[in-house]
């Protein structure tokens, strides 16, 4: 696992659930909290709620949207072939290809080397290159699609993951004409 003293692997894929279970908009640690352990408390009663949420976010899993001196609130982030939750029925935002996400991060609330690529093996070459990340050390996270990680010795977490890349429908699909002004 990337982190050494992290909870079950499953725990994280019940924590996720919880997330899915709750309303699309940002929601309140102390929420998440409350629900997993109404859920899954007794599967997991030694769980840090909390820090594994910092894990969430570091792997790009969750999204932290606020965070005030009396909590923070955040939001599980929609994956790939997805549609956004901040859609509007007249223009939306569809998934219209995938990229590759690298970086390295200090804590939950930063990240350095952060660079979008095409390929998979060129966001390792870059973390490789700009991280001094050996490739062979990241490993897939199980519970998670297409993300890759490891916990570096300097205690940063290096992450590999494939990111939707959204466009408005007005860019292409039924706002195209049929006809041009030639009647071509």
């Amino acid at each position: 696992m990337f982190r050494a003293d992290a909870p079950p692997e499953e725990a994280y894929e019940r924590l996720r659930k919880t997330l899915c279970s709750l309303p699309e908009e940002a929601v309140s640690l102390a929420q998440v909290a409350e629900e997993f352990d109404r859920a899954y408390g007794g599967l997991f009663p030694d769980v840090n709620v909390p820090r594994a949420m910092q894990d969430l976010i570091v792997l790009g899993e969750v999204e932290l949207c606020r965070e005030t001196e009396s909590g923070a609130r955040v939001r599980l982030r929609h994956q790939w072939g997805d549609y956004d939750p901040d859609d509007r029925p007249e223009e939306p935002l569809r998934a219209a290809g995938t990229a590759w996400r690298c970086y390295v991060a200090p804590d939950f609330r930063r990240r350095r080397t952060d660079r979008l690529f095409t390929t998979r093996d060129a966001a390792f070459d870059h973390l490789r290159r700009a991280g001094g990340v050996d490739p062979d050390e990241l490993e897939p996270v199980w519970f998670l699609r297409e993300v890759w990680a490891a916990g570096l010795e300097t205690g940063e977490t290096a992450v590999v993951r494939r990111e939707p890349i959204y466009e408005r429908e007005s860019v292409h699909g039924d706002y195209y004409e049929t006809e041009s002004d030639f009647g071509i």
